[in-house]
């Protein structure tokens, strides 16, 4: 895995190892020095440490380097500054010279190469550079130097910028296993009653990939993974799938297409990383996390209502009122890892006792949308003044919802926002607003065509029969009140098509073939 580091600070320190030569910690009297610009472009893999140092003011400073895990020659750097007035050329010079491990310095520096000379035009300020490959040495400090002179009526000299180290010690070649799971919603520290153990769960969704991205681990030249059942009061594992050793550097892999037994919700699995041959791993825990509901629907205001039951008890109810003009959505943004669900609309009397027929999306596998429209999903008007009961719940394991709403007469003065009160107020003229779909049964594009707008902005949504959002977006009225939607990626048939301008709404239906 390629990974590009920017260095800021004024140095940049690397550790690598020969096993053919001496090799020591990097002493702290083998401290950087020179000007920033540098970044490293290389695919050996690194950790970031810190040195205290004593900088030439006498104070102490945390000078950054890096330890390389794995032997990455040639190393891959780049250098920048900004160019200055006048056209500008620049190179590099390269020297290196040896250290011993008391942190002096052998010999002199040794002239190991120059980047070719780049002639750079453009604003003052724009970045310029060049990069290098460099075969590092251990116990080897590397002096990078960069030349560059402008042209102002011809080429001035040239002028050496303040030499970088770049200094190089051990190097760590232990295999380093590492990973992390995608689509995580939540961790949870669990501890184990029989051990004391303490294992970090990651919680991922069910509606997730179920993937292990473990490229992350370092210094391997073979692999293997394996996925196990965890019982956390005992700490002892079952159902252990184990994969073949894979040659070349860790990857990612799908954890449900692997494991033979399954993944299922209430149960602890470990995910173990193995990188060279056994002896170097580490164990990941996870679970499918539980089904987290979210929901409220539209209202305008609220009224609770007290009734009394045969017991002599009493029941309470929140009734959302909605203003006759306004649309009736379910949200559930909020809600997360279900699978499955389900919304259900039926009329109740003023005892809120059942009454008519249950209209219901059934039961649906995949992702709840962030919104229901319920007024699609009921299929016919609601009645003025009629109460409602919305039934909203998810399974794996069951979880439920429920609401009550009624749709009153108001005026438009009334007309309100989505969710709460709102104190705008609209002209009754406009709710007659007209709207025109062409070419309606359509295969691609759809035209919309109004008489008349109170914005230039239109909200355009699309739902199913069940009342979910197959398509959305937020666009542009041109200066004939016309707009243009492409909807050949949606599947063919039915669908409500609501148009949003202002605070205005019109519903109509369209037919995708």
């Amino acid at each position: 895995m390629k990974k590009i580091f920017i260095i800021t600070a004024a140095f940049i320190l690397f550790l690598v190892n020969d096993s053919n030569a001496q090799s020591c910690e990097v002493p702290a009297s083998i401290v950087p020095e020179g000007i920033s610009g540098f970044s490293l472009m290389s695919t050996g893999k690194v950790d970031t440490s810190y040195m205290t140092v004593t900088n030439p003011y006498g104070f102490e400073a945390s000078a950054t380097y890096y330890n390389l895990k794995c032997q990455g020659n040639p190393l891959h750097f780049m250098y920048y500054r900004t160019k200055g007035p006048t056209k500008t050329q620049m190179y590099v010079e390269v020297y290196k010279q040896e250290y011993d491990c008391d942190g002096d310095y052998i010999g002199s520096p040794q002239y190991l190469f120059s980047t070719t000379t780049k002639t750079y035009k453009g604003a003052v300020g724009k970045p310029i550079g060049t990069s290098f490959y460099l075969a590092v040495e251990p116990n080897t400090s590397y002096w990078v130097i960069s030349k560059t002179r402008g042209n102002f009526f011809g080429w001035l000299p040239w002028s050496a910028s303040t030499s970088n180290k770049m200094v190089f010690g051990e190097f760590n070649n232990a295999p380093s296993p590492s990973g992390n799971f995608e689509d995580v919603l939540s961790t949870e520290s669990k501890v184990s009653t029989g051990t004391g153990y303490t294992a970090l769960v990651h919680q991922l969704d069910v509606n997730g990939s179920y993937t292990f991205d473990a490229s992350s681990t370092s210094c391997e030249n073979e692999w293997r993974y394996e996925i196990s059942e965890l019982d956390l009061a005992t700490w002892t594992k079952s159902n252990t799938k184990i994969s073949s050793w894979i040659e070349g550097e860790a990857t990612t892999f799908n954890m449900e297409s692997f494991y033979p037994y399954g993944l299922d919700k209430g149960k602890l699995y470990t995910v173990k990383i193995i990188a060279g041959h056994g002896w170097y791993s580490k164990n990941y825990f996870f679970e499918i996390k539980n089904a987290k509901l979210v929901g409220n629907i539209s209202f305008n205001s609220k009224t609770e209502e007290t009734l009394a039951t045969i017991e002599g008890k009493f029941k309470h109810y929140v009734l959302n009122e909605r203003c006759q003009y306004n649309s009736m959505i379910l949200n559930t943004t909020g809600t997360e890892s279900v699978d499955k669900y389900r919304v259900r609309v039926q009329p109740v009397n003023a005892s809120y006792s059942l009454i008519g027929s249950e209209v219901s999306t059934g039961i649906v596998t995949g992702m709840v949308p962030e919104e229901v429209n319920l007024g699609a999903l009921y299929g016919t008007s609601f009645v003025l003044g009629q109460r409602y009961r919305v039934v909203y719940e998810v399974t794996s394991p069951g979880t439920t919802e429920i609401y009550y709403f009624r749709y009153s007469k108001c005026s438009p003065k009334g007309v309100e926002s989505k969710f709460g009160k709102t104190s705008k107020k609209i002209n009754p003229l406009e709710q007659s607003m007209d709207v025109v779909l062409y070419p309606n049964p359509t295969r691609n594009m759809l035209n919309i065509k109004l008489d008349r707008a109170s914005s230039f902005q239109a909200k355009i949504t699309l739902v199913d029969f069940t009342g979910k959002t197959v398509f959305s977006t937020d666009r542009q009225l041109d200066r004939n009140n016309k707009l243009t939607i492409d909807i050949a990626d949606i599947a063919d048939g039915v669908y409500f098509i609501n148009i949003a301008v202002g605070t205005e709404t019109v519903r109509k239906k369209i037919v995708k073939f």
